[in-house]
């Protein structure tokens, strides 16, 4: 008897949102109720989804569909989850407002103007699975915060952004001062950065922190996705001190049990003392020994994406890099990050040399790692945390990573 597997999907999503922007506030709420199946068939998949259309219309839609287009893929077949899972605390509208006030209220103490969004976001997702009989419901309630701070000076504007999430919101009170003033501080640099001078292109020591560390292993963790037709290969090695996980235990945002094909969450181990040893992966791109448990996409063929990205800290301090480097760009904030070629690409917002205990604010350059010297480029790993939340192809990403010492190429 051939294979199959059938999902019934209902994802229920309700929203409140509040911003505040020049002292005025917008509040915004919006309910979503989607309902889809997902169908893997005689090496077939196929999926349809609806916001109006009900279960037998949308199985119909399935069985019309052109099987000669069929790609013949394999599915790995194995226990599925069941069962409930809620993460989260409820967040009411006041609470939102609260935070949103306070948060505008310390941009303008500092000087600064801006904007703030900060939303609750309740999501249910409800499985089922015909053949097997297997339910399993995820609850989940996060709240996001956006903050938006802009300035003008001598005629030149200076923005930057940041997004994090939380299961509690009291949580991000506890960190909000040293938010604002991180941001505060990367619209002073860009106000002040000079360009640097050309003949100062060429191999840095560079220190990455902030969003920049993470951001390094985000692009990383592309180039270790299953389903990517070039990837780092395993057993090649990126310096002895690198181990990164895929950790959906992690207390972070984004904690779970199961992935969106109902596969069993567990750590997986991807960088381990330096050497790469897996790949993420769905039911759809493993081979060999490899398990699934990385999907992401439930009215889509499912990606293999990170959920919780986790990178162990080492033991360096900021002055220990400072001091072996002796000249140093510092970079916290980015503006994009790209795996380009055979290099991550990083352009910073602003960036800061760091020269015979002089600190310079610099900008209008990119960074290049290079891809084929990676075991090389990893110098230090610090004893700090830096964590990022992000969103990519409408999945949020949560990444964990100590601050850098690298080397790599610099253009300016």
């Amino acid at each position: 008897m051939a294979f199959s597997f059938n999902d019934r999907v209902h994802y229920c999503e309700n929203v409140v949102e509040v911003a505040l922007r020049d002292g005025c506030f917008e509040i915004n709420r919006s309910t979503n109720s989607i309902k889809a199946i997902r169908s893997y068939v005689e090496g077939c998949f196929s999926v349809a989804s609806s916001t109006d259309e009900d279960y037998e219309v949308l199985k119909s839609k399935l069985l019309k569909a052109p099987k000669h287009l069929c790609r013949g893929e394999t599915w790995f077949n194995e226990t599925l989850s069941s069962g409930e899972f809620s993460v989260g605390e409820e967040v009411y509208e006041d609470d939102l407002k609260a935070l949103t006030e306070v948060t505008y209220e310390m941009l303008v103490e500092r000087g600064v103007k801006g904007e703030v969004i900060a939303s609750h976001r309740r999501v249910r997702v409800e499985h089922f699975v015909e053949e097997y009989n297997v339910t399993a419901i995820e609850r989940r309630a996060i709240t996001e915060l956006y903050i938006y701070p802009y300035t003008l000076m001598y005629g030149a504007l200076a923005s930057t952004g940041l997004l994090t999430a939380t299961l509690r919101v009291r949580s991000i009170y506890d960190e909000l001062t040293n938010i604002i003033d991180s941001l505060v501080n990367n619209l002073r640099h860009q106000l002040i950065a000079k360009r640097l001078n050309p003949m100062y292109s060429g191999h840095w020591k560079i220190i990455l922190s902030g969003e920049a560390s993470p951001a390094v292993f985000h692009e990383l963790a592309h180039l270790l996705q299953g389903d990517e037709p070039v990837k780092l290969k395993i057993g090649m090695n990126l310096g002895e001190k690198v181990n990164m996980i895929e950790d959906p235990f992690h207390p972070g945002p984004l904690q779970r049990v199961f992935d969106d094909e109902l596969y069993p969450a567990w750590r997986r181990t991807l960088i381990e003392d330096g050497r790469i040893v897996d790949y993420l992966h769905t039911r759809m791109t493993v081979f060999n020994e490899a398990k699934p448990g990385n999907a992401r996409g439930l009215f889509t063929r499912s990606k293999p994406l990170h959920h919780q990205l986790i990178v162990k800290k080492g033991d360096w301090s900021i002055d220990e890099m400072i001091d072996v480097a002796k000249r140093a760009l510092i970079v916290r904030s980015i503006a994009r990050a790209e795996v380009s070629r055979d290099y991550i690409r990083l352009i910073p917002e602003a960036a800061v040399v760091s020269e015979r205990d002089k600190l310079t604010p610099t900008k209008a350059l990119e960074i290049l790692i290079p891809l084929g010297r990676l075991d090389a480029v990893f110098i230090g790993l610090g004893k700090d945390r830096n964590a990022r939340y992000t969103y990519e192809k409408q999945q949020p990403l949560y990444e964990v990573a100590p601050t850098i010492l690298v080397e790599a190429r610099v253009i300016t």
